[in-house]
């Protein structure tokens, strides 16, 4: 304890008071404001990272403009011309297909109903000849020369 006392040198107990008392106002302080010195911080970080992009501003503005303007096939819009522009074309050529289906699907319907005339004919023609055949048979056994009916 003596080397408190020593410290404390001729402090009388109203200025030790005071002391404590200022030390307690300065913690107080200390810790009501800390929100607000975060704050303050937040502040002054969000300004230097202002400071920081407003100087980057012009160089990122270029890279964005050189990217949005036609430059020989490089950029973005020319890219985006030639999608759309291939684009089209498919489009032209899925169209010129979807037209060749149909026509194919219209000359398959044609062959499809000539390919039911020649049955019918084909049937016709069967029962055509199975009856000369039947006549000739019948004329054959009757012993008739052929030609007279």
């Amino acid at each position: 304890m003596e080397g408190i006392g020593a410290w404390l040198g001729g402090l009388t107990v109203g200025e030790a008071v005071l002391w404590v008392v200022g030390a307690a106002a300065v913690g107080g302080g200390v810790w009501k404001g800390w929100p607000a010195a975060k704050q303050i911080i937040r502040g002054l970080y969000a300004a230097v990272v202002l400071a920081e992009t407003l100087a980057n501003l012009p160089a990122t503005l270029a890279a964005i403009e050189y990217e949005l303007k036609p430059n020989g096939g490089r950029s973005i819009k020319d890219r985006t011309e030639q999608t759309v522009q291939g684009v089209a074309e498919l489009e032209a050529t899925v169209a010129a297909v979807v037209l060749q289906q149909g026509e194919i699907a219209q000359r398959q319907d044609a062959t499809a109903a000539d390919v039911a005339h020649v049955r019918r004919q084909t049937a016709s023609l069967k029962t055509s000849v199975g009856r000369v055949r039947r006549r000739l048979d019948e004329h054959i056994q009757a012993g008739e020369p052929a030609g007279k009916e």
